[in-house]
């Protein structure tokens, strides 16, 4: 009779406590499953899982990186269009105040008002300008550390310098794709835009035939240095107490029996309105001669007064006028402004502002209106008028621009609003798929604990049973 075989101790305790830690250790990660929510919180858990997730985590940082870029883009856009609206909103106050002083029944000391209201909004303009978003200047290009404009003193005259660059800050909003997120300030406030040169005064002077280089303004002086009356001396006629002030080649006409007085084409005056020692005459360019008639022989006179004078650009050296040459070239030493001119038709001494047409920034134009309105140079009222409207077309242009300059900034904007939306949907459907592998399915991690839980009892239950045997039950 065969006799059977017995299990050692030993071997059932080892099974039951093999069982207890499998069992203890399956519930022990059913309940952390719950706990944390995550079915894979260590590579061991799920090798193949846990590289999926790794690659995943990466995606989702590129893509919140990404999508925080673009909203910084979009704050700096935002935040530039925002300075651009209040630099709208000053060029209307700027026109609005400079129609003002059309006004022709305003005296100097009303536009002197105005001239000063003027200035402060040019400080404002500066500070447009120089704004910052954080530690970065808006409109310096890519040279956003330091301030972009600076107002400097050139020849005695207050100017804006551009110390920015043309190029824009960029982002990349995708692969191999990069959008703006700057305007240069040069292309908002400085926009070169030539479209040729004109000359507002009375002086006579036109432009010459050779094409003319320069930027803003500049101010032509013009001046008489002596005035010939020798073929008026058979006459009579002598030079008067006063400053003469017209240029080139005047006939001088008298009718002895209408008693009248005419030099150029100038106004027809009576001789009776004169004290014949003090008689002052003027062409149609406001040129003047003063002349003394009280010698006068009482006929008819038809000569010419021949008037030498120079020309200057304003703190420049002055050269004597050639009223032959019709393209006479003239350098501003302190800018290297090239004009040429044609000298045949001046007829009176003055001032020429010499405006380059689309290359004036806008600082400029802002100090010439204070300029025109302060009047330091005593021009008469139409010729300031004549100065102001030139300004005028130059802010409008600079408004223009700045209008032009929103629309781009707002198209900026979007784009990049978009762009971070569609990086903004990416996380979410990246986040899908790491929660698809990562995340714990909760219906089967609660069954897979009460199975555990069961399983582990089951175990406990068989090891007490063990644990109360004795060696009556193996002599039986």
């Amino acid at each position: 009779m065969a006799i059977p075989a017995r299990i050692p101790t030993s071997a059932s305790y080892t099974r039951l406590l093999s069982g207890l830690n499998l069992n203890g250790s399956r519930l022990l990660r059913a309940q952390n499953q719950l706990t944390t929510g995550l079915r894979i919180a260590k590579p061991s858990d799920d090798p193949a899982g846990a590289a999926r997730v790794l690659g995943l985590n990466q995606r989702l940082a590129e893509a919140a990186r990404r999508q925080e870029a673009l909203l910084r883009g979009v704050d700096t856009l935002d935040s530039a269009g925002s300075e651009l609206q209040g630099v709208s909103g000053l060029y209307t106050d700027l026109r609005e105040l400079v129609v003002q002083s059309l006004n022709g029944t305003l005296n100097d000391g009303d536009r002197e008002v105005i001239a000063s209201e003027i200035k402060l909004l040019r400080e404002q303009l500066l500070e447009f300008a120089n704004a910052q978003l954080a530690d970065r200047h808006l409109f310096g290009g890519t040279e956003s550390r330091s301030a972009p404009f600076e107002e400097v003193t050139i020849d005695g005259k207050k100017r804006v310098i551009y110390k920015g660059d043309s190029d824009e800050l960029e982002l990349e909003i995708g692969s191999g794709l990069t959008a703006p997120i700057t305007l240069a300030g040069d292309a908002i406030f400085g926009a070169f835009e030539p479209s040729g040169v004109t000359l507002t005064g009375n002086t006579g002077v036109a432009l010459g035939s050779t094409a003319n280089e320069g930027t803003s303004y500049d101010e032509l002086v013009f001046r008489t240095t002596s005035t010939n009356l020798s073929a008026l001396t058979a006459s009579g006629i002598g030079a008067g107490p006063g400053d003469s002030t017209l240029l080139g080649t005047q006939q001088l006409v008298i009718d002895a029996g209408a008693g009248t007085i005419q030099l150029g084409s100038g106004p027809v005056t009576n001789l009776s309105d004169f004290d014949l020692s003090e008689v002052t005459v003027e062409n149609e360019a406001g040129g003047t001669a003063s002349l003394d008639l009280s010698a006068w022989d009482g006929a008819d006179v038809d000569a010419a007064i021949v008037a030498e004078g120079s020309v200057a650009f304003a703190g420049g050296a002055a050269v004597p006028i050639d009223f032959t040459d019709t393209d006479f070239r003239m350098t501003d030493p302190a800018t290297g402004n090239i004009v040429h001119l044609d000298m045949t038709g001046v007829s009176a001494e003055g001032s020429e502002l010499v405006s380059y047409s689309g290359a004036v920034n806008a600082f400029d134009v802002i100090e010439g209106i204070i300029e025109d309105l302060e009047n330091d140079d005593g021009l008469n009222v139409n010729d300031v008028f004549d100065r102001l409207g030139d300004r005028l077309n130059e802010l409008d242009r600079h408004m223009g621009r700045v209008t032009q300059s929103l629309g781009v900034i707002g198209s900026r904007s979007s784009r990049l609003s978009t762009s971070a939306d569609r990086f903004a949907e990416a996380e979410l459907r990246l986040e899908g798929l790491r929660s698809d592998v990562q995340d714990v399915d909760l219906t089967a991690a609660v069954i897979d604990l009460q199975r555990s839980q069961t399983a582990l009892q089951m175990t406990q239950a068989a090891g007490a049973q063990l644990l109360n045997t004795s060696l009556l039950d193996y002599l039986r």
